[in-house]
Formats: structure tokens, sequence, C-alpha cells
């Protein structure tokens, strides 16, 4: 289990490593001239998305460890991943951003139960504080996700 885990880190470091060093360098090669994106708000796009990525990953192999057949881990992490996608999308359509025209105010609470709502875009552009205090919650949801999940399956009688 170990292992597992740390071949999925690694293996989403390096994917947001390299994203992050080609979204640097177009930042350079052509910067956004209509938006106040700095290289800084960027890497912080980057971690935000890697948190999110990470805490998402987590879940799901909390309950691949927790499960013995893959048919039950695929549909609870599974399905966890895509209602909190899918609640991101609900969400958007009671958001600011969204026209007038269009926006639901009774959505709104999607964006209240959707992971995704930790990954703070505003605040980030706006230059507060207050992401950090949600990317604090992702890191302790991943890392909780992580260590239950060794536990649990350590301690596993496995079928065999």
């Amino acid at each position: 289990t170990f292992t597992q885990m740390v071949f999925f880190v690694s293996s989403t470091i390096f994917l947001y490593l390299v994203t992050s060093i080609i979204s640097i360098a177009l930042f350079y090669i052509s910067p956004p001239t209509l938006t106040p994106v700095t290289v800084g708000t960027l890497l912080l796009f980057n971690l935000g998305s890697f948190l999110v990525t990470m805490t998402l990953g987590s879940i799901i192999y909390l309950t691949s460890c927790i499960f013995n057949r893959s048919k039950h881990a695929m549909s609870i992490g599974g399905g966890f991943a895509v209602l909190t996608l899918v609640f991101t999308i609900l969400g958007m359509f009671a958001s600011d951003s969204t026209p007038a025209m269009m926006r639901m105010e009774a959505l709104n609470l999607f964006n209240s139960v959707s992971l995704v709502t930790l990954f703070d875009v505003s605040s980030i552009v706006d230059g507060t504080s207050a992401y950090l205090w949600k990317f604090g919650i992702l890191i302790v949801i991943t890392v909780t996700s992580f260590v239950i999940g060794m536990k649990v399956f350590n301690k596993k009688d496995l079928p065999l």
C-alpha cells in the first residue's frame, strides 16, 4: 500500500511540475494582457489543482483499501469523484461569473458540498489569504485518507 501511495503521489507531483514549467514558459512567451495573472498566481492555481487532485485520489485510494472487490471500490471512490465534479458544475450556475439570465441561486448549495470549492480561485486572484485554510483542509483530508487507507489495508484479512 505504501508503494502504491508513493507512486501515485510522485507521478502526480511530476505531472504538475511539468505543467507548471510549461505554464511559466508560455507565460513569458505570451504574457496575459487582459487579466491580472502573475507567475505567482499561476503557480498557486497549479498548487490548488494539485491539492484537489491529490485529495480526490486519496479518497479513491482509501476506498480501494477498504473494499475487497474492485467493483465496490470503483463505484464508491469513483462515484464520489464524479459526484464532486457534477456538484462543481451545478454550483457554477449559481456563481457571479454566470450571466444573470442563466444564474440559478438555488444551485448555490452545491458550492458548499463540493471538494473543488476548497480551491478558491477568487481568493488567489484577489490576493487575499482566504485560500490558505482551504488548502490546509485539502492537505488534512489527503493525509488522513492515505494514513487510514494504509492502516485499514494492513489489518485486513485478505480472502485468497
